[in-house]
C-alpha cells in the first residue's frame, strides 16, 4: 500500500524519512523501484540525473525523455530503515525488473553486479562536462605555471628511476559507496571513476582528498582506497 504520492512541487517539503519508494508513469503505469537513507534526497538526484539525460537506466530516463516530466509521479511505498530486505520484496511484488512491467535494471536490491551505465549515458555524462571554459586569469596562471617547470636533467631523471625501482607497484582500486542508497562499485580506472561521480579531470584531486578523509563525500559517494597497503 502507497504511504503518501508526492507531486514534482512538493519533493522537497517532504520531511527527510528512510523507506522504499517508486517513480510511477502515470501513462503506462510502469515504475522504478528503489530505497533511500533520505527519500527526499533521493528524489531530488533522480530528477536531477532525467533531466540532464544521464540517469543510469536507460529504460527510465528514454521513458522520461517520450513522456515528459508531467507524466510521472513520486510514491513511498514504505517508510521503513530495513532498505535491502523491503526493497527485495517490493521488486518482487511489483516485478519491476521485467520490461513490460517497470525500468529496473537489476532484478536483486543493492547489487551492481553486470550493470554499467550505457555507451549513451557515458556519452552523455562526458559531454555534459565539456565546454566548460576556464576564465582568462585562469589561463594565464596555468601558461605561467608551465613555462616556469624546469626540465628535469638525465641525472635527475635516473635518480628518479633508481629510487622506484624494487618498488611494487598498485593499480588505482577505489570503492564508491552511493550516501543514500549504500550501492557500492568499484573501480580500478580514474576515467571510469571521472565519470561515474560526473566531474571533470581538473577535480580529479577531489577524488583523492576523500580518500583521505580530508572530505567527507563528492557528488553523494563516500570513497575507499583499497590501495592503502
Amino acid at each position: 500500500m502507497i504511504v503518501q504520492v508526492l507531486a514534482q512541487d512538493q519533493i522537497n517539503k517532504k520531511m527527510i524519512v528512510s523507506g522504499i519508494y517508486q517513480i510511477r508513469n502515470s501513462i503506462n503505469h510502469k515504475m522504478y523501484v528503489g530505497s533511500a537513507k533520505s527519500i527526499r534526497h533521493r528524489f531530488n538526484s533522480h530528477r536531477s540525473s532525467l533531466s540532464r539525460g544521464i540517469h543510469h537506466s536507460s529504460l527510465l530516463q528514454n521513458a522520461w525523455n517520450k513522456y515528459g516530466v508531467n507524466s510521472f509521479v513520486f510514491e513511498i511505498l514504505e517508510e521503513t530503515e530495513n532498505l535491502i530486505e523491503r526493497e527485495q520484496f517490493w521488486i518482487d511484488q511489483t516485478k519491476c525488473y521485467i520490461k513490460e512491467n517497470g525500468y529496473n535494471t537489476k532484478r536483486i536490491a543493492n547489487s551492481n553486479l553486470g550493470v554499467y551505465p550505457s555507451l549513451e549515458t557515458r556519452m552523455k555524462m562526458s559531454a555534459s562536462r565539456k565546454g566548460k571554459k576556464f576564465s582568462e586569469e585562469t589561463r594565464m596562471k596555468q601558461s605561467i605555471s608551465a613555462k616556469n617547470r624546469e626540465k628535469l636533467s638525465e641525472l635527475t631523471r635516473k635518480k628518479i628511476s633508481d629510487s622506484h625501482k624494487g618498488k611494487k607497484k598498485h593499480r588505482l582500486r577505489l570503492k564508491l559507496i552511493h550516501i543514500d542508497t549504500m550501492e557500492e562499485r568499484i573501480v580500478t580506472d580514474i576515467q571510469e571513476c571521472l565519470t561515474m561521480l560526473n566531474i571533470s579531470e581538473s577535480k580529479r584531486t577531489t577524488i583523492y582528498a576523500v580518500t583521505k578523509g580530508i572530505k567527507d563525500s563528492i557528488n553523494g559517494y563516500k570513497i575507499i582506497n583499497l590501495r592503502n597497503d
